[in-house]
């Protein structure tokens, strides 16, 4: 008997999930993506799976995921995003749109198939709206960020700031304030410290976290870098580069080891990083006296960047004091590599020196021996001259005596 009402019971649970699904599926219907629904959508960190929650077949849902595959195809050139546009555009009813949503579909219709600059134009004339405005801010933080015009990162930030004050949660405006006050040739240190406040008061999520410890680490506030480094709940390879040069910077050789050791996926970071990097380890283990691994760890730092003057220098002085049998030929190959020759005096002194050691080797070993050869043959010429001319001497005084 226990056994049957515990089927039964389970079955009325079981009938009232499926109960509360339908109810969920019908109230979605009924309310399809709203203007103001969409527009938090856009201004969050991941807008291009926040979609997934509302029904496809509403007109204003399919023309947001029409709006949303636009800007991943502006913000990535990614060719199926554009396709994805394409063909849910197709489906969209326009008439049956509101005003802001038509407005600013069209915006990036324009954008996604024609170019940026004709989209960001056709922003200005039409009618503004907070859904208008979070479809302009992504697109003129990506003008910004790909082309460095200074106007479109003022408007940037001008939208950013009366986004930010209306959604003081959402994500973008904070990427792009913090953005501008760590990267552009405007920024305001002391403003970005301000929104890091708002922003670790108002978001929790690691993303957030990680604009900050990037635009501290550009700021050289290499203590708060650590400091944020410590929030995350997972450590990427981006970051963790960030706070391990920012270790290093500090005084902690140890830390800063050993986070950059961690960083074993390469393609994490730019090769400009990779080889900053291995640069500081390669530092790193100068300091302790480890010369084969800090010629190891300099070569590798010049593989990735071969422009990288200070890891070329380090690697031509620390060749001298290695025990390699070439040292003195390959210290005085990355040193002149360097090029740095005028503008440092170690490096120049350096040289010098091996210049001079290189001379006093060619005289010594080339030189010095062709010399020695050369007086010994005219010491030899000179001996053999005056003996044949001693005997000819002897031969014509006996010819006369014998006359």
């Amino acid at each position: 008997m226990d056994y049957t009402r515990q089927i039964l019971g389970g079955g009325k649970r079981v009938k009232r999930l499926l109960m509360l699904l339908l109810i969920s599926a019908f109230v979605t219907y009924l309310f399809p993506i709203s203007e103001v629904e969409l527009t938090e959508v856009l201004l969050s960190e991941d807008y291009y799976l926040e979609l997934e929650r509302f029904l496809k077949e509403s007109p204003s849902t399919r023309a947001a995921i029409a709006m949303v595959n636009g800007l991943r195809f502006v913000e990535t050139l990614q060719p199926h995003f554009r396709r994805r546009f394409r063909e849910n555009f197709e489906l969209v009813q326009l008439e049956e749109l509101s005003e802001p949503f038509s407005a600013s579909l069209d915006v990036i219709r324009v954008s996604t198939l024609e170019s940026m600059v004709t989209g960001l134009n056709l922003v200005e004339e039409k009618t503004a709206s907070r859904l208008m405005d979070a479809v302009a801010l992504r697109l003129y933080y990506v003008d910004w960020t790909r082309t460095g015009v200074p106007a479109s990162a003022r408007k940037a930030l001008e939208l950013a700031e009366s986004l930010r004050t209306d959604s003081p949660t959402s994500f973008l405006p904070y990427l792009v304030t913090l953005d501008y006050h760590s990267k552009s040739a405007f920024r305001v240190p002391e403003e970005f410290l301000r929104m890091r406040e708002l922003a670790l008061e108002n978001l929790e999520a690691d993303g957030i976290i990680r604009i900050l410890v990037e635009g501290l680490y550009r700021l050289g506030k290499f203590d708060l870098v650590i400091e944020d480094f410590g929030r995350l709940e997972i450590h990427d390879h981006q970051s963790a580069f960030y706070t391990g040069i920012s270790y290093f910077r500090t005084g902690n050789a140890e830390e800063a080891e050993i986070l950059l050791a961690s960083i074993d996926d390469l393609r994490a970071i730019s090769p400009h990083q990779l080889s900053q990097l291995f640069f500081v380890r390669g530092q790193i283990a100068e300091d302790r006296n480890d010369i084969p691994e800090a010629l190891r760890l300099y070569k590798k730092s010049t593989d990735h960047d071969s422009t990288n003057r200070q890891a070329l220098k380090r690697l031509g002085l620390v060749y001298l004091k290695s025990d390699e049998t070439d040292k003195e030929l390959m210290a005085r190959f990355y040193l002149e590599l360097s090029k740095l020759e005028q503008f440092d005096p170690e490096v120049a002194e350096a040289l010098k020196e091996l210049r001079t050691r290189a001379v006093l080797k060619v005289v010594i070993t080339q030189i010095a021996p062709i010399a020695v050869a050369v007086i010994v043959t005219l010491i030899v010429v000179e001996y053999v001259h005056k003996r044949r001319k001693r005997m000819e001497e002897k031969r014509a005084l006996e010819g006369d005596g014998n006359g």
